[in-house]
């Protein structure tokens, strides 16, 4: 077992490819999932689009006024965007993102570090085909 400051030097690391990581400990829990279920359980993914609200903050990088579709009102925070893979009874997260409204009537703060613009964008691009052949896909679910 690693030692305690080993692990929290891996987890306040900055330049690590969290989203790189999270995708292949996904793709490593899947395949360990799939030799316990039966092979004709479905297997799916979700795109959820929930609401990550921030009420109390003021000044938050990129805090807007968010449409809450359940409640039928706008709240502070983000929208929190997940894709998760689902045999029926197991959910992991593949990936997730928290947006900002693009409208300029509902945001209530800008960019405040403005090195953020500076720096490269760095995203993994995942083609569904791709994730569908690691992950044994069979359909998407948009709820």
């Amino acid at each position: 077992m690693p030692k305690k400051d080993t692990i929290s030097r891996f987890l306040n690391s900055s330049t690590y490819a969290w989203r790189t990581f999270l995708l292949s400990l996904c793709q490593d829990l899947t395949g360990r999932i799939k030799k316990l279920t039966l092979n004709n359980r479905v297997k799916v993914f979700t795109v959820d689009d929930s609401l990550f609200s921030r009420n109390r903050s003021k000044s938050v990088e990129l805090l807007s006024r968010v449409f809450d579709h359940t409640e039928k009102r706008f709240y502070k925070g983000f929208q929190l965007l997940t894709l998760g893979w689902s045999d029926g009874y197991s959910f992991l997260p593949v990936d997730f993102a928290l947006l900002s409204s693009a409208k300029k009537e509902n945001q209530l703060n800008g960019v405040i570090d403005p090195l953020i613009n500076a720096l490269p964008a760095t995203s993994v691009v995942l083609k569904h085909n791709k994730i569908s052949q690691a992950m044994s896909l069979l359909y998407w679910i948009m709820p």
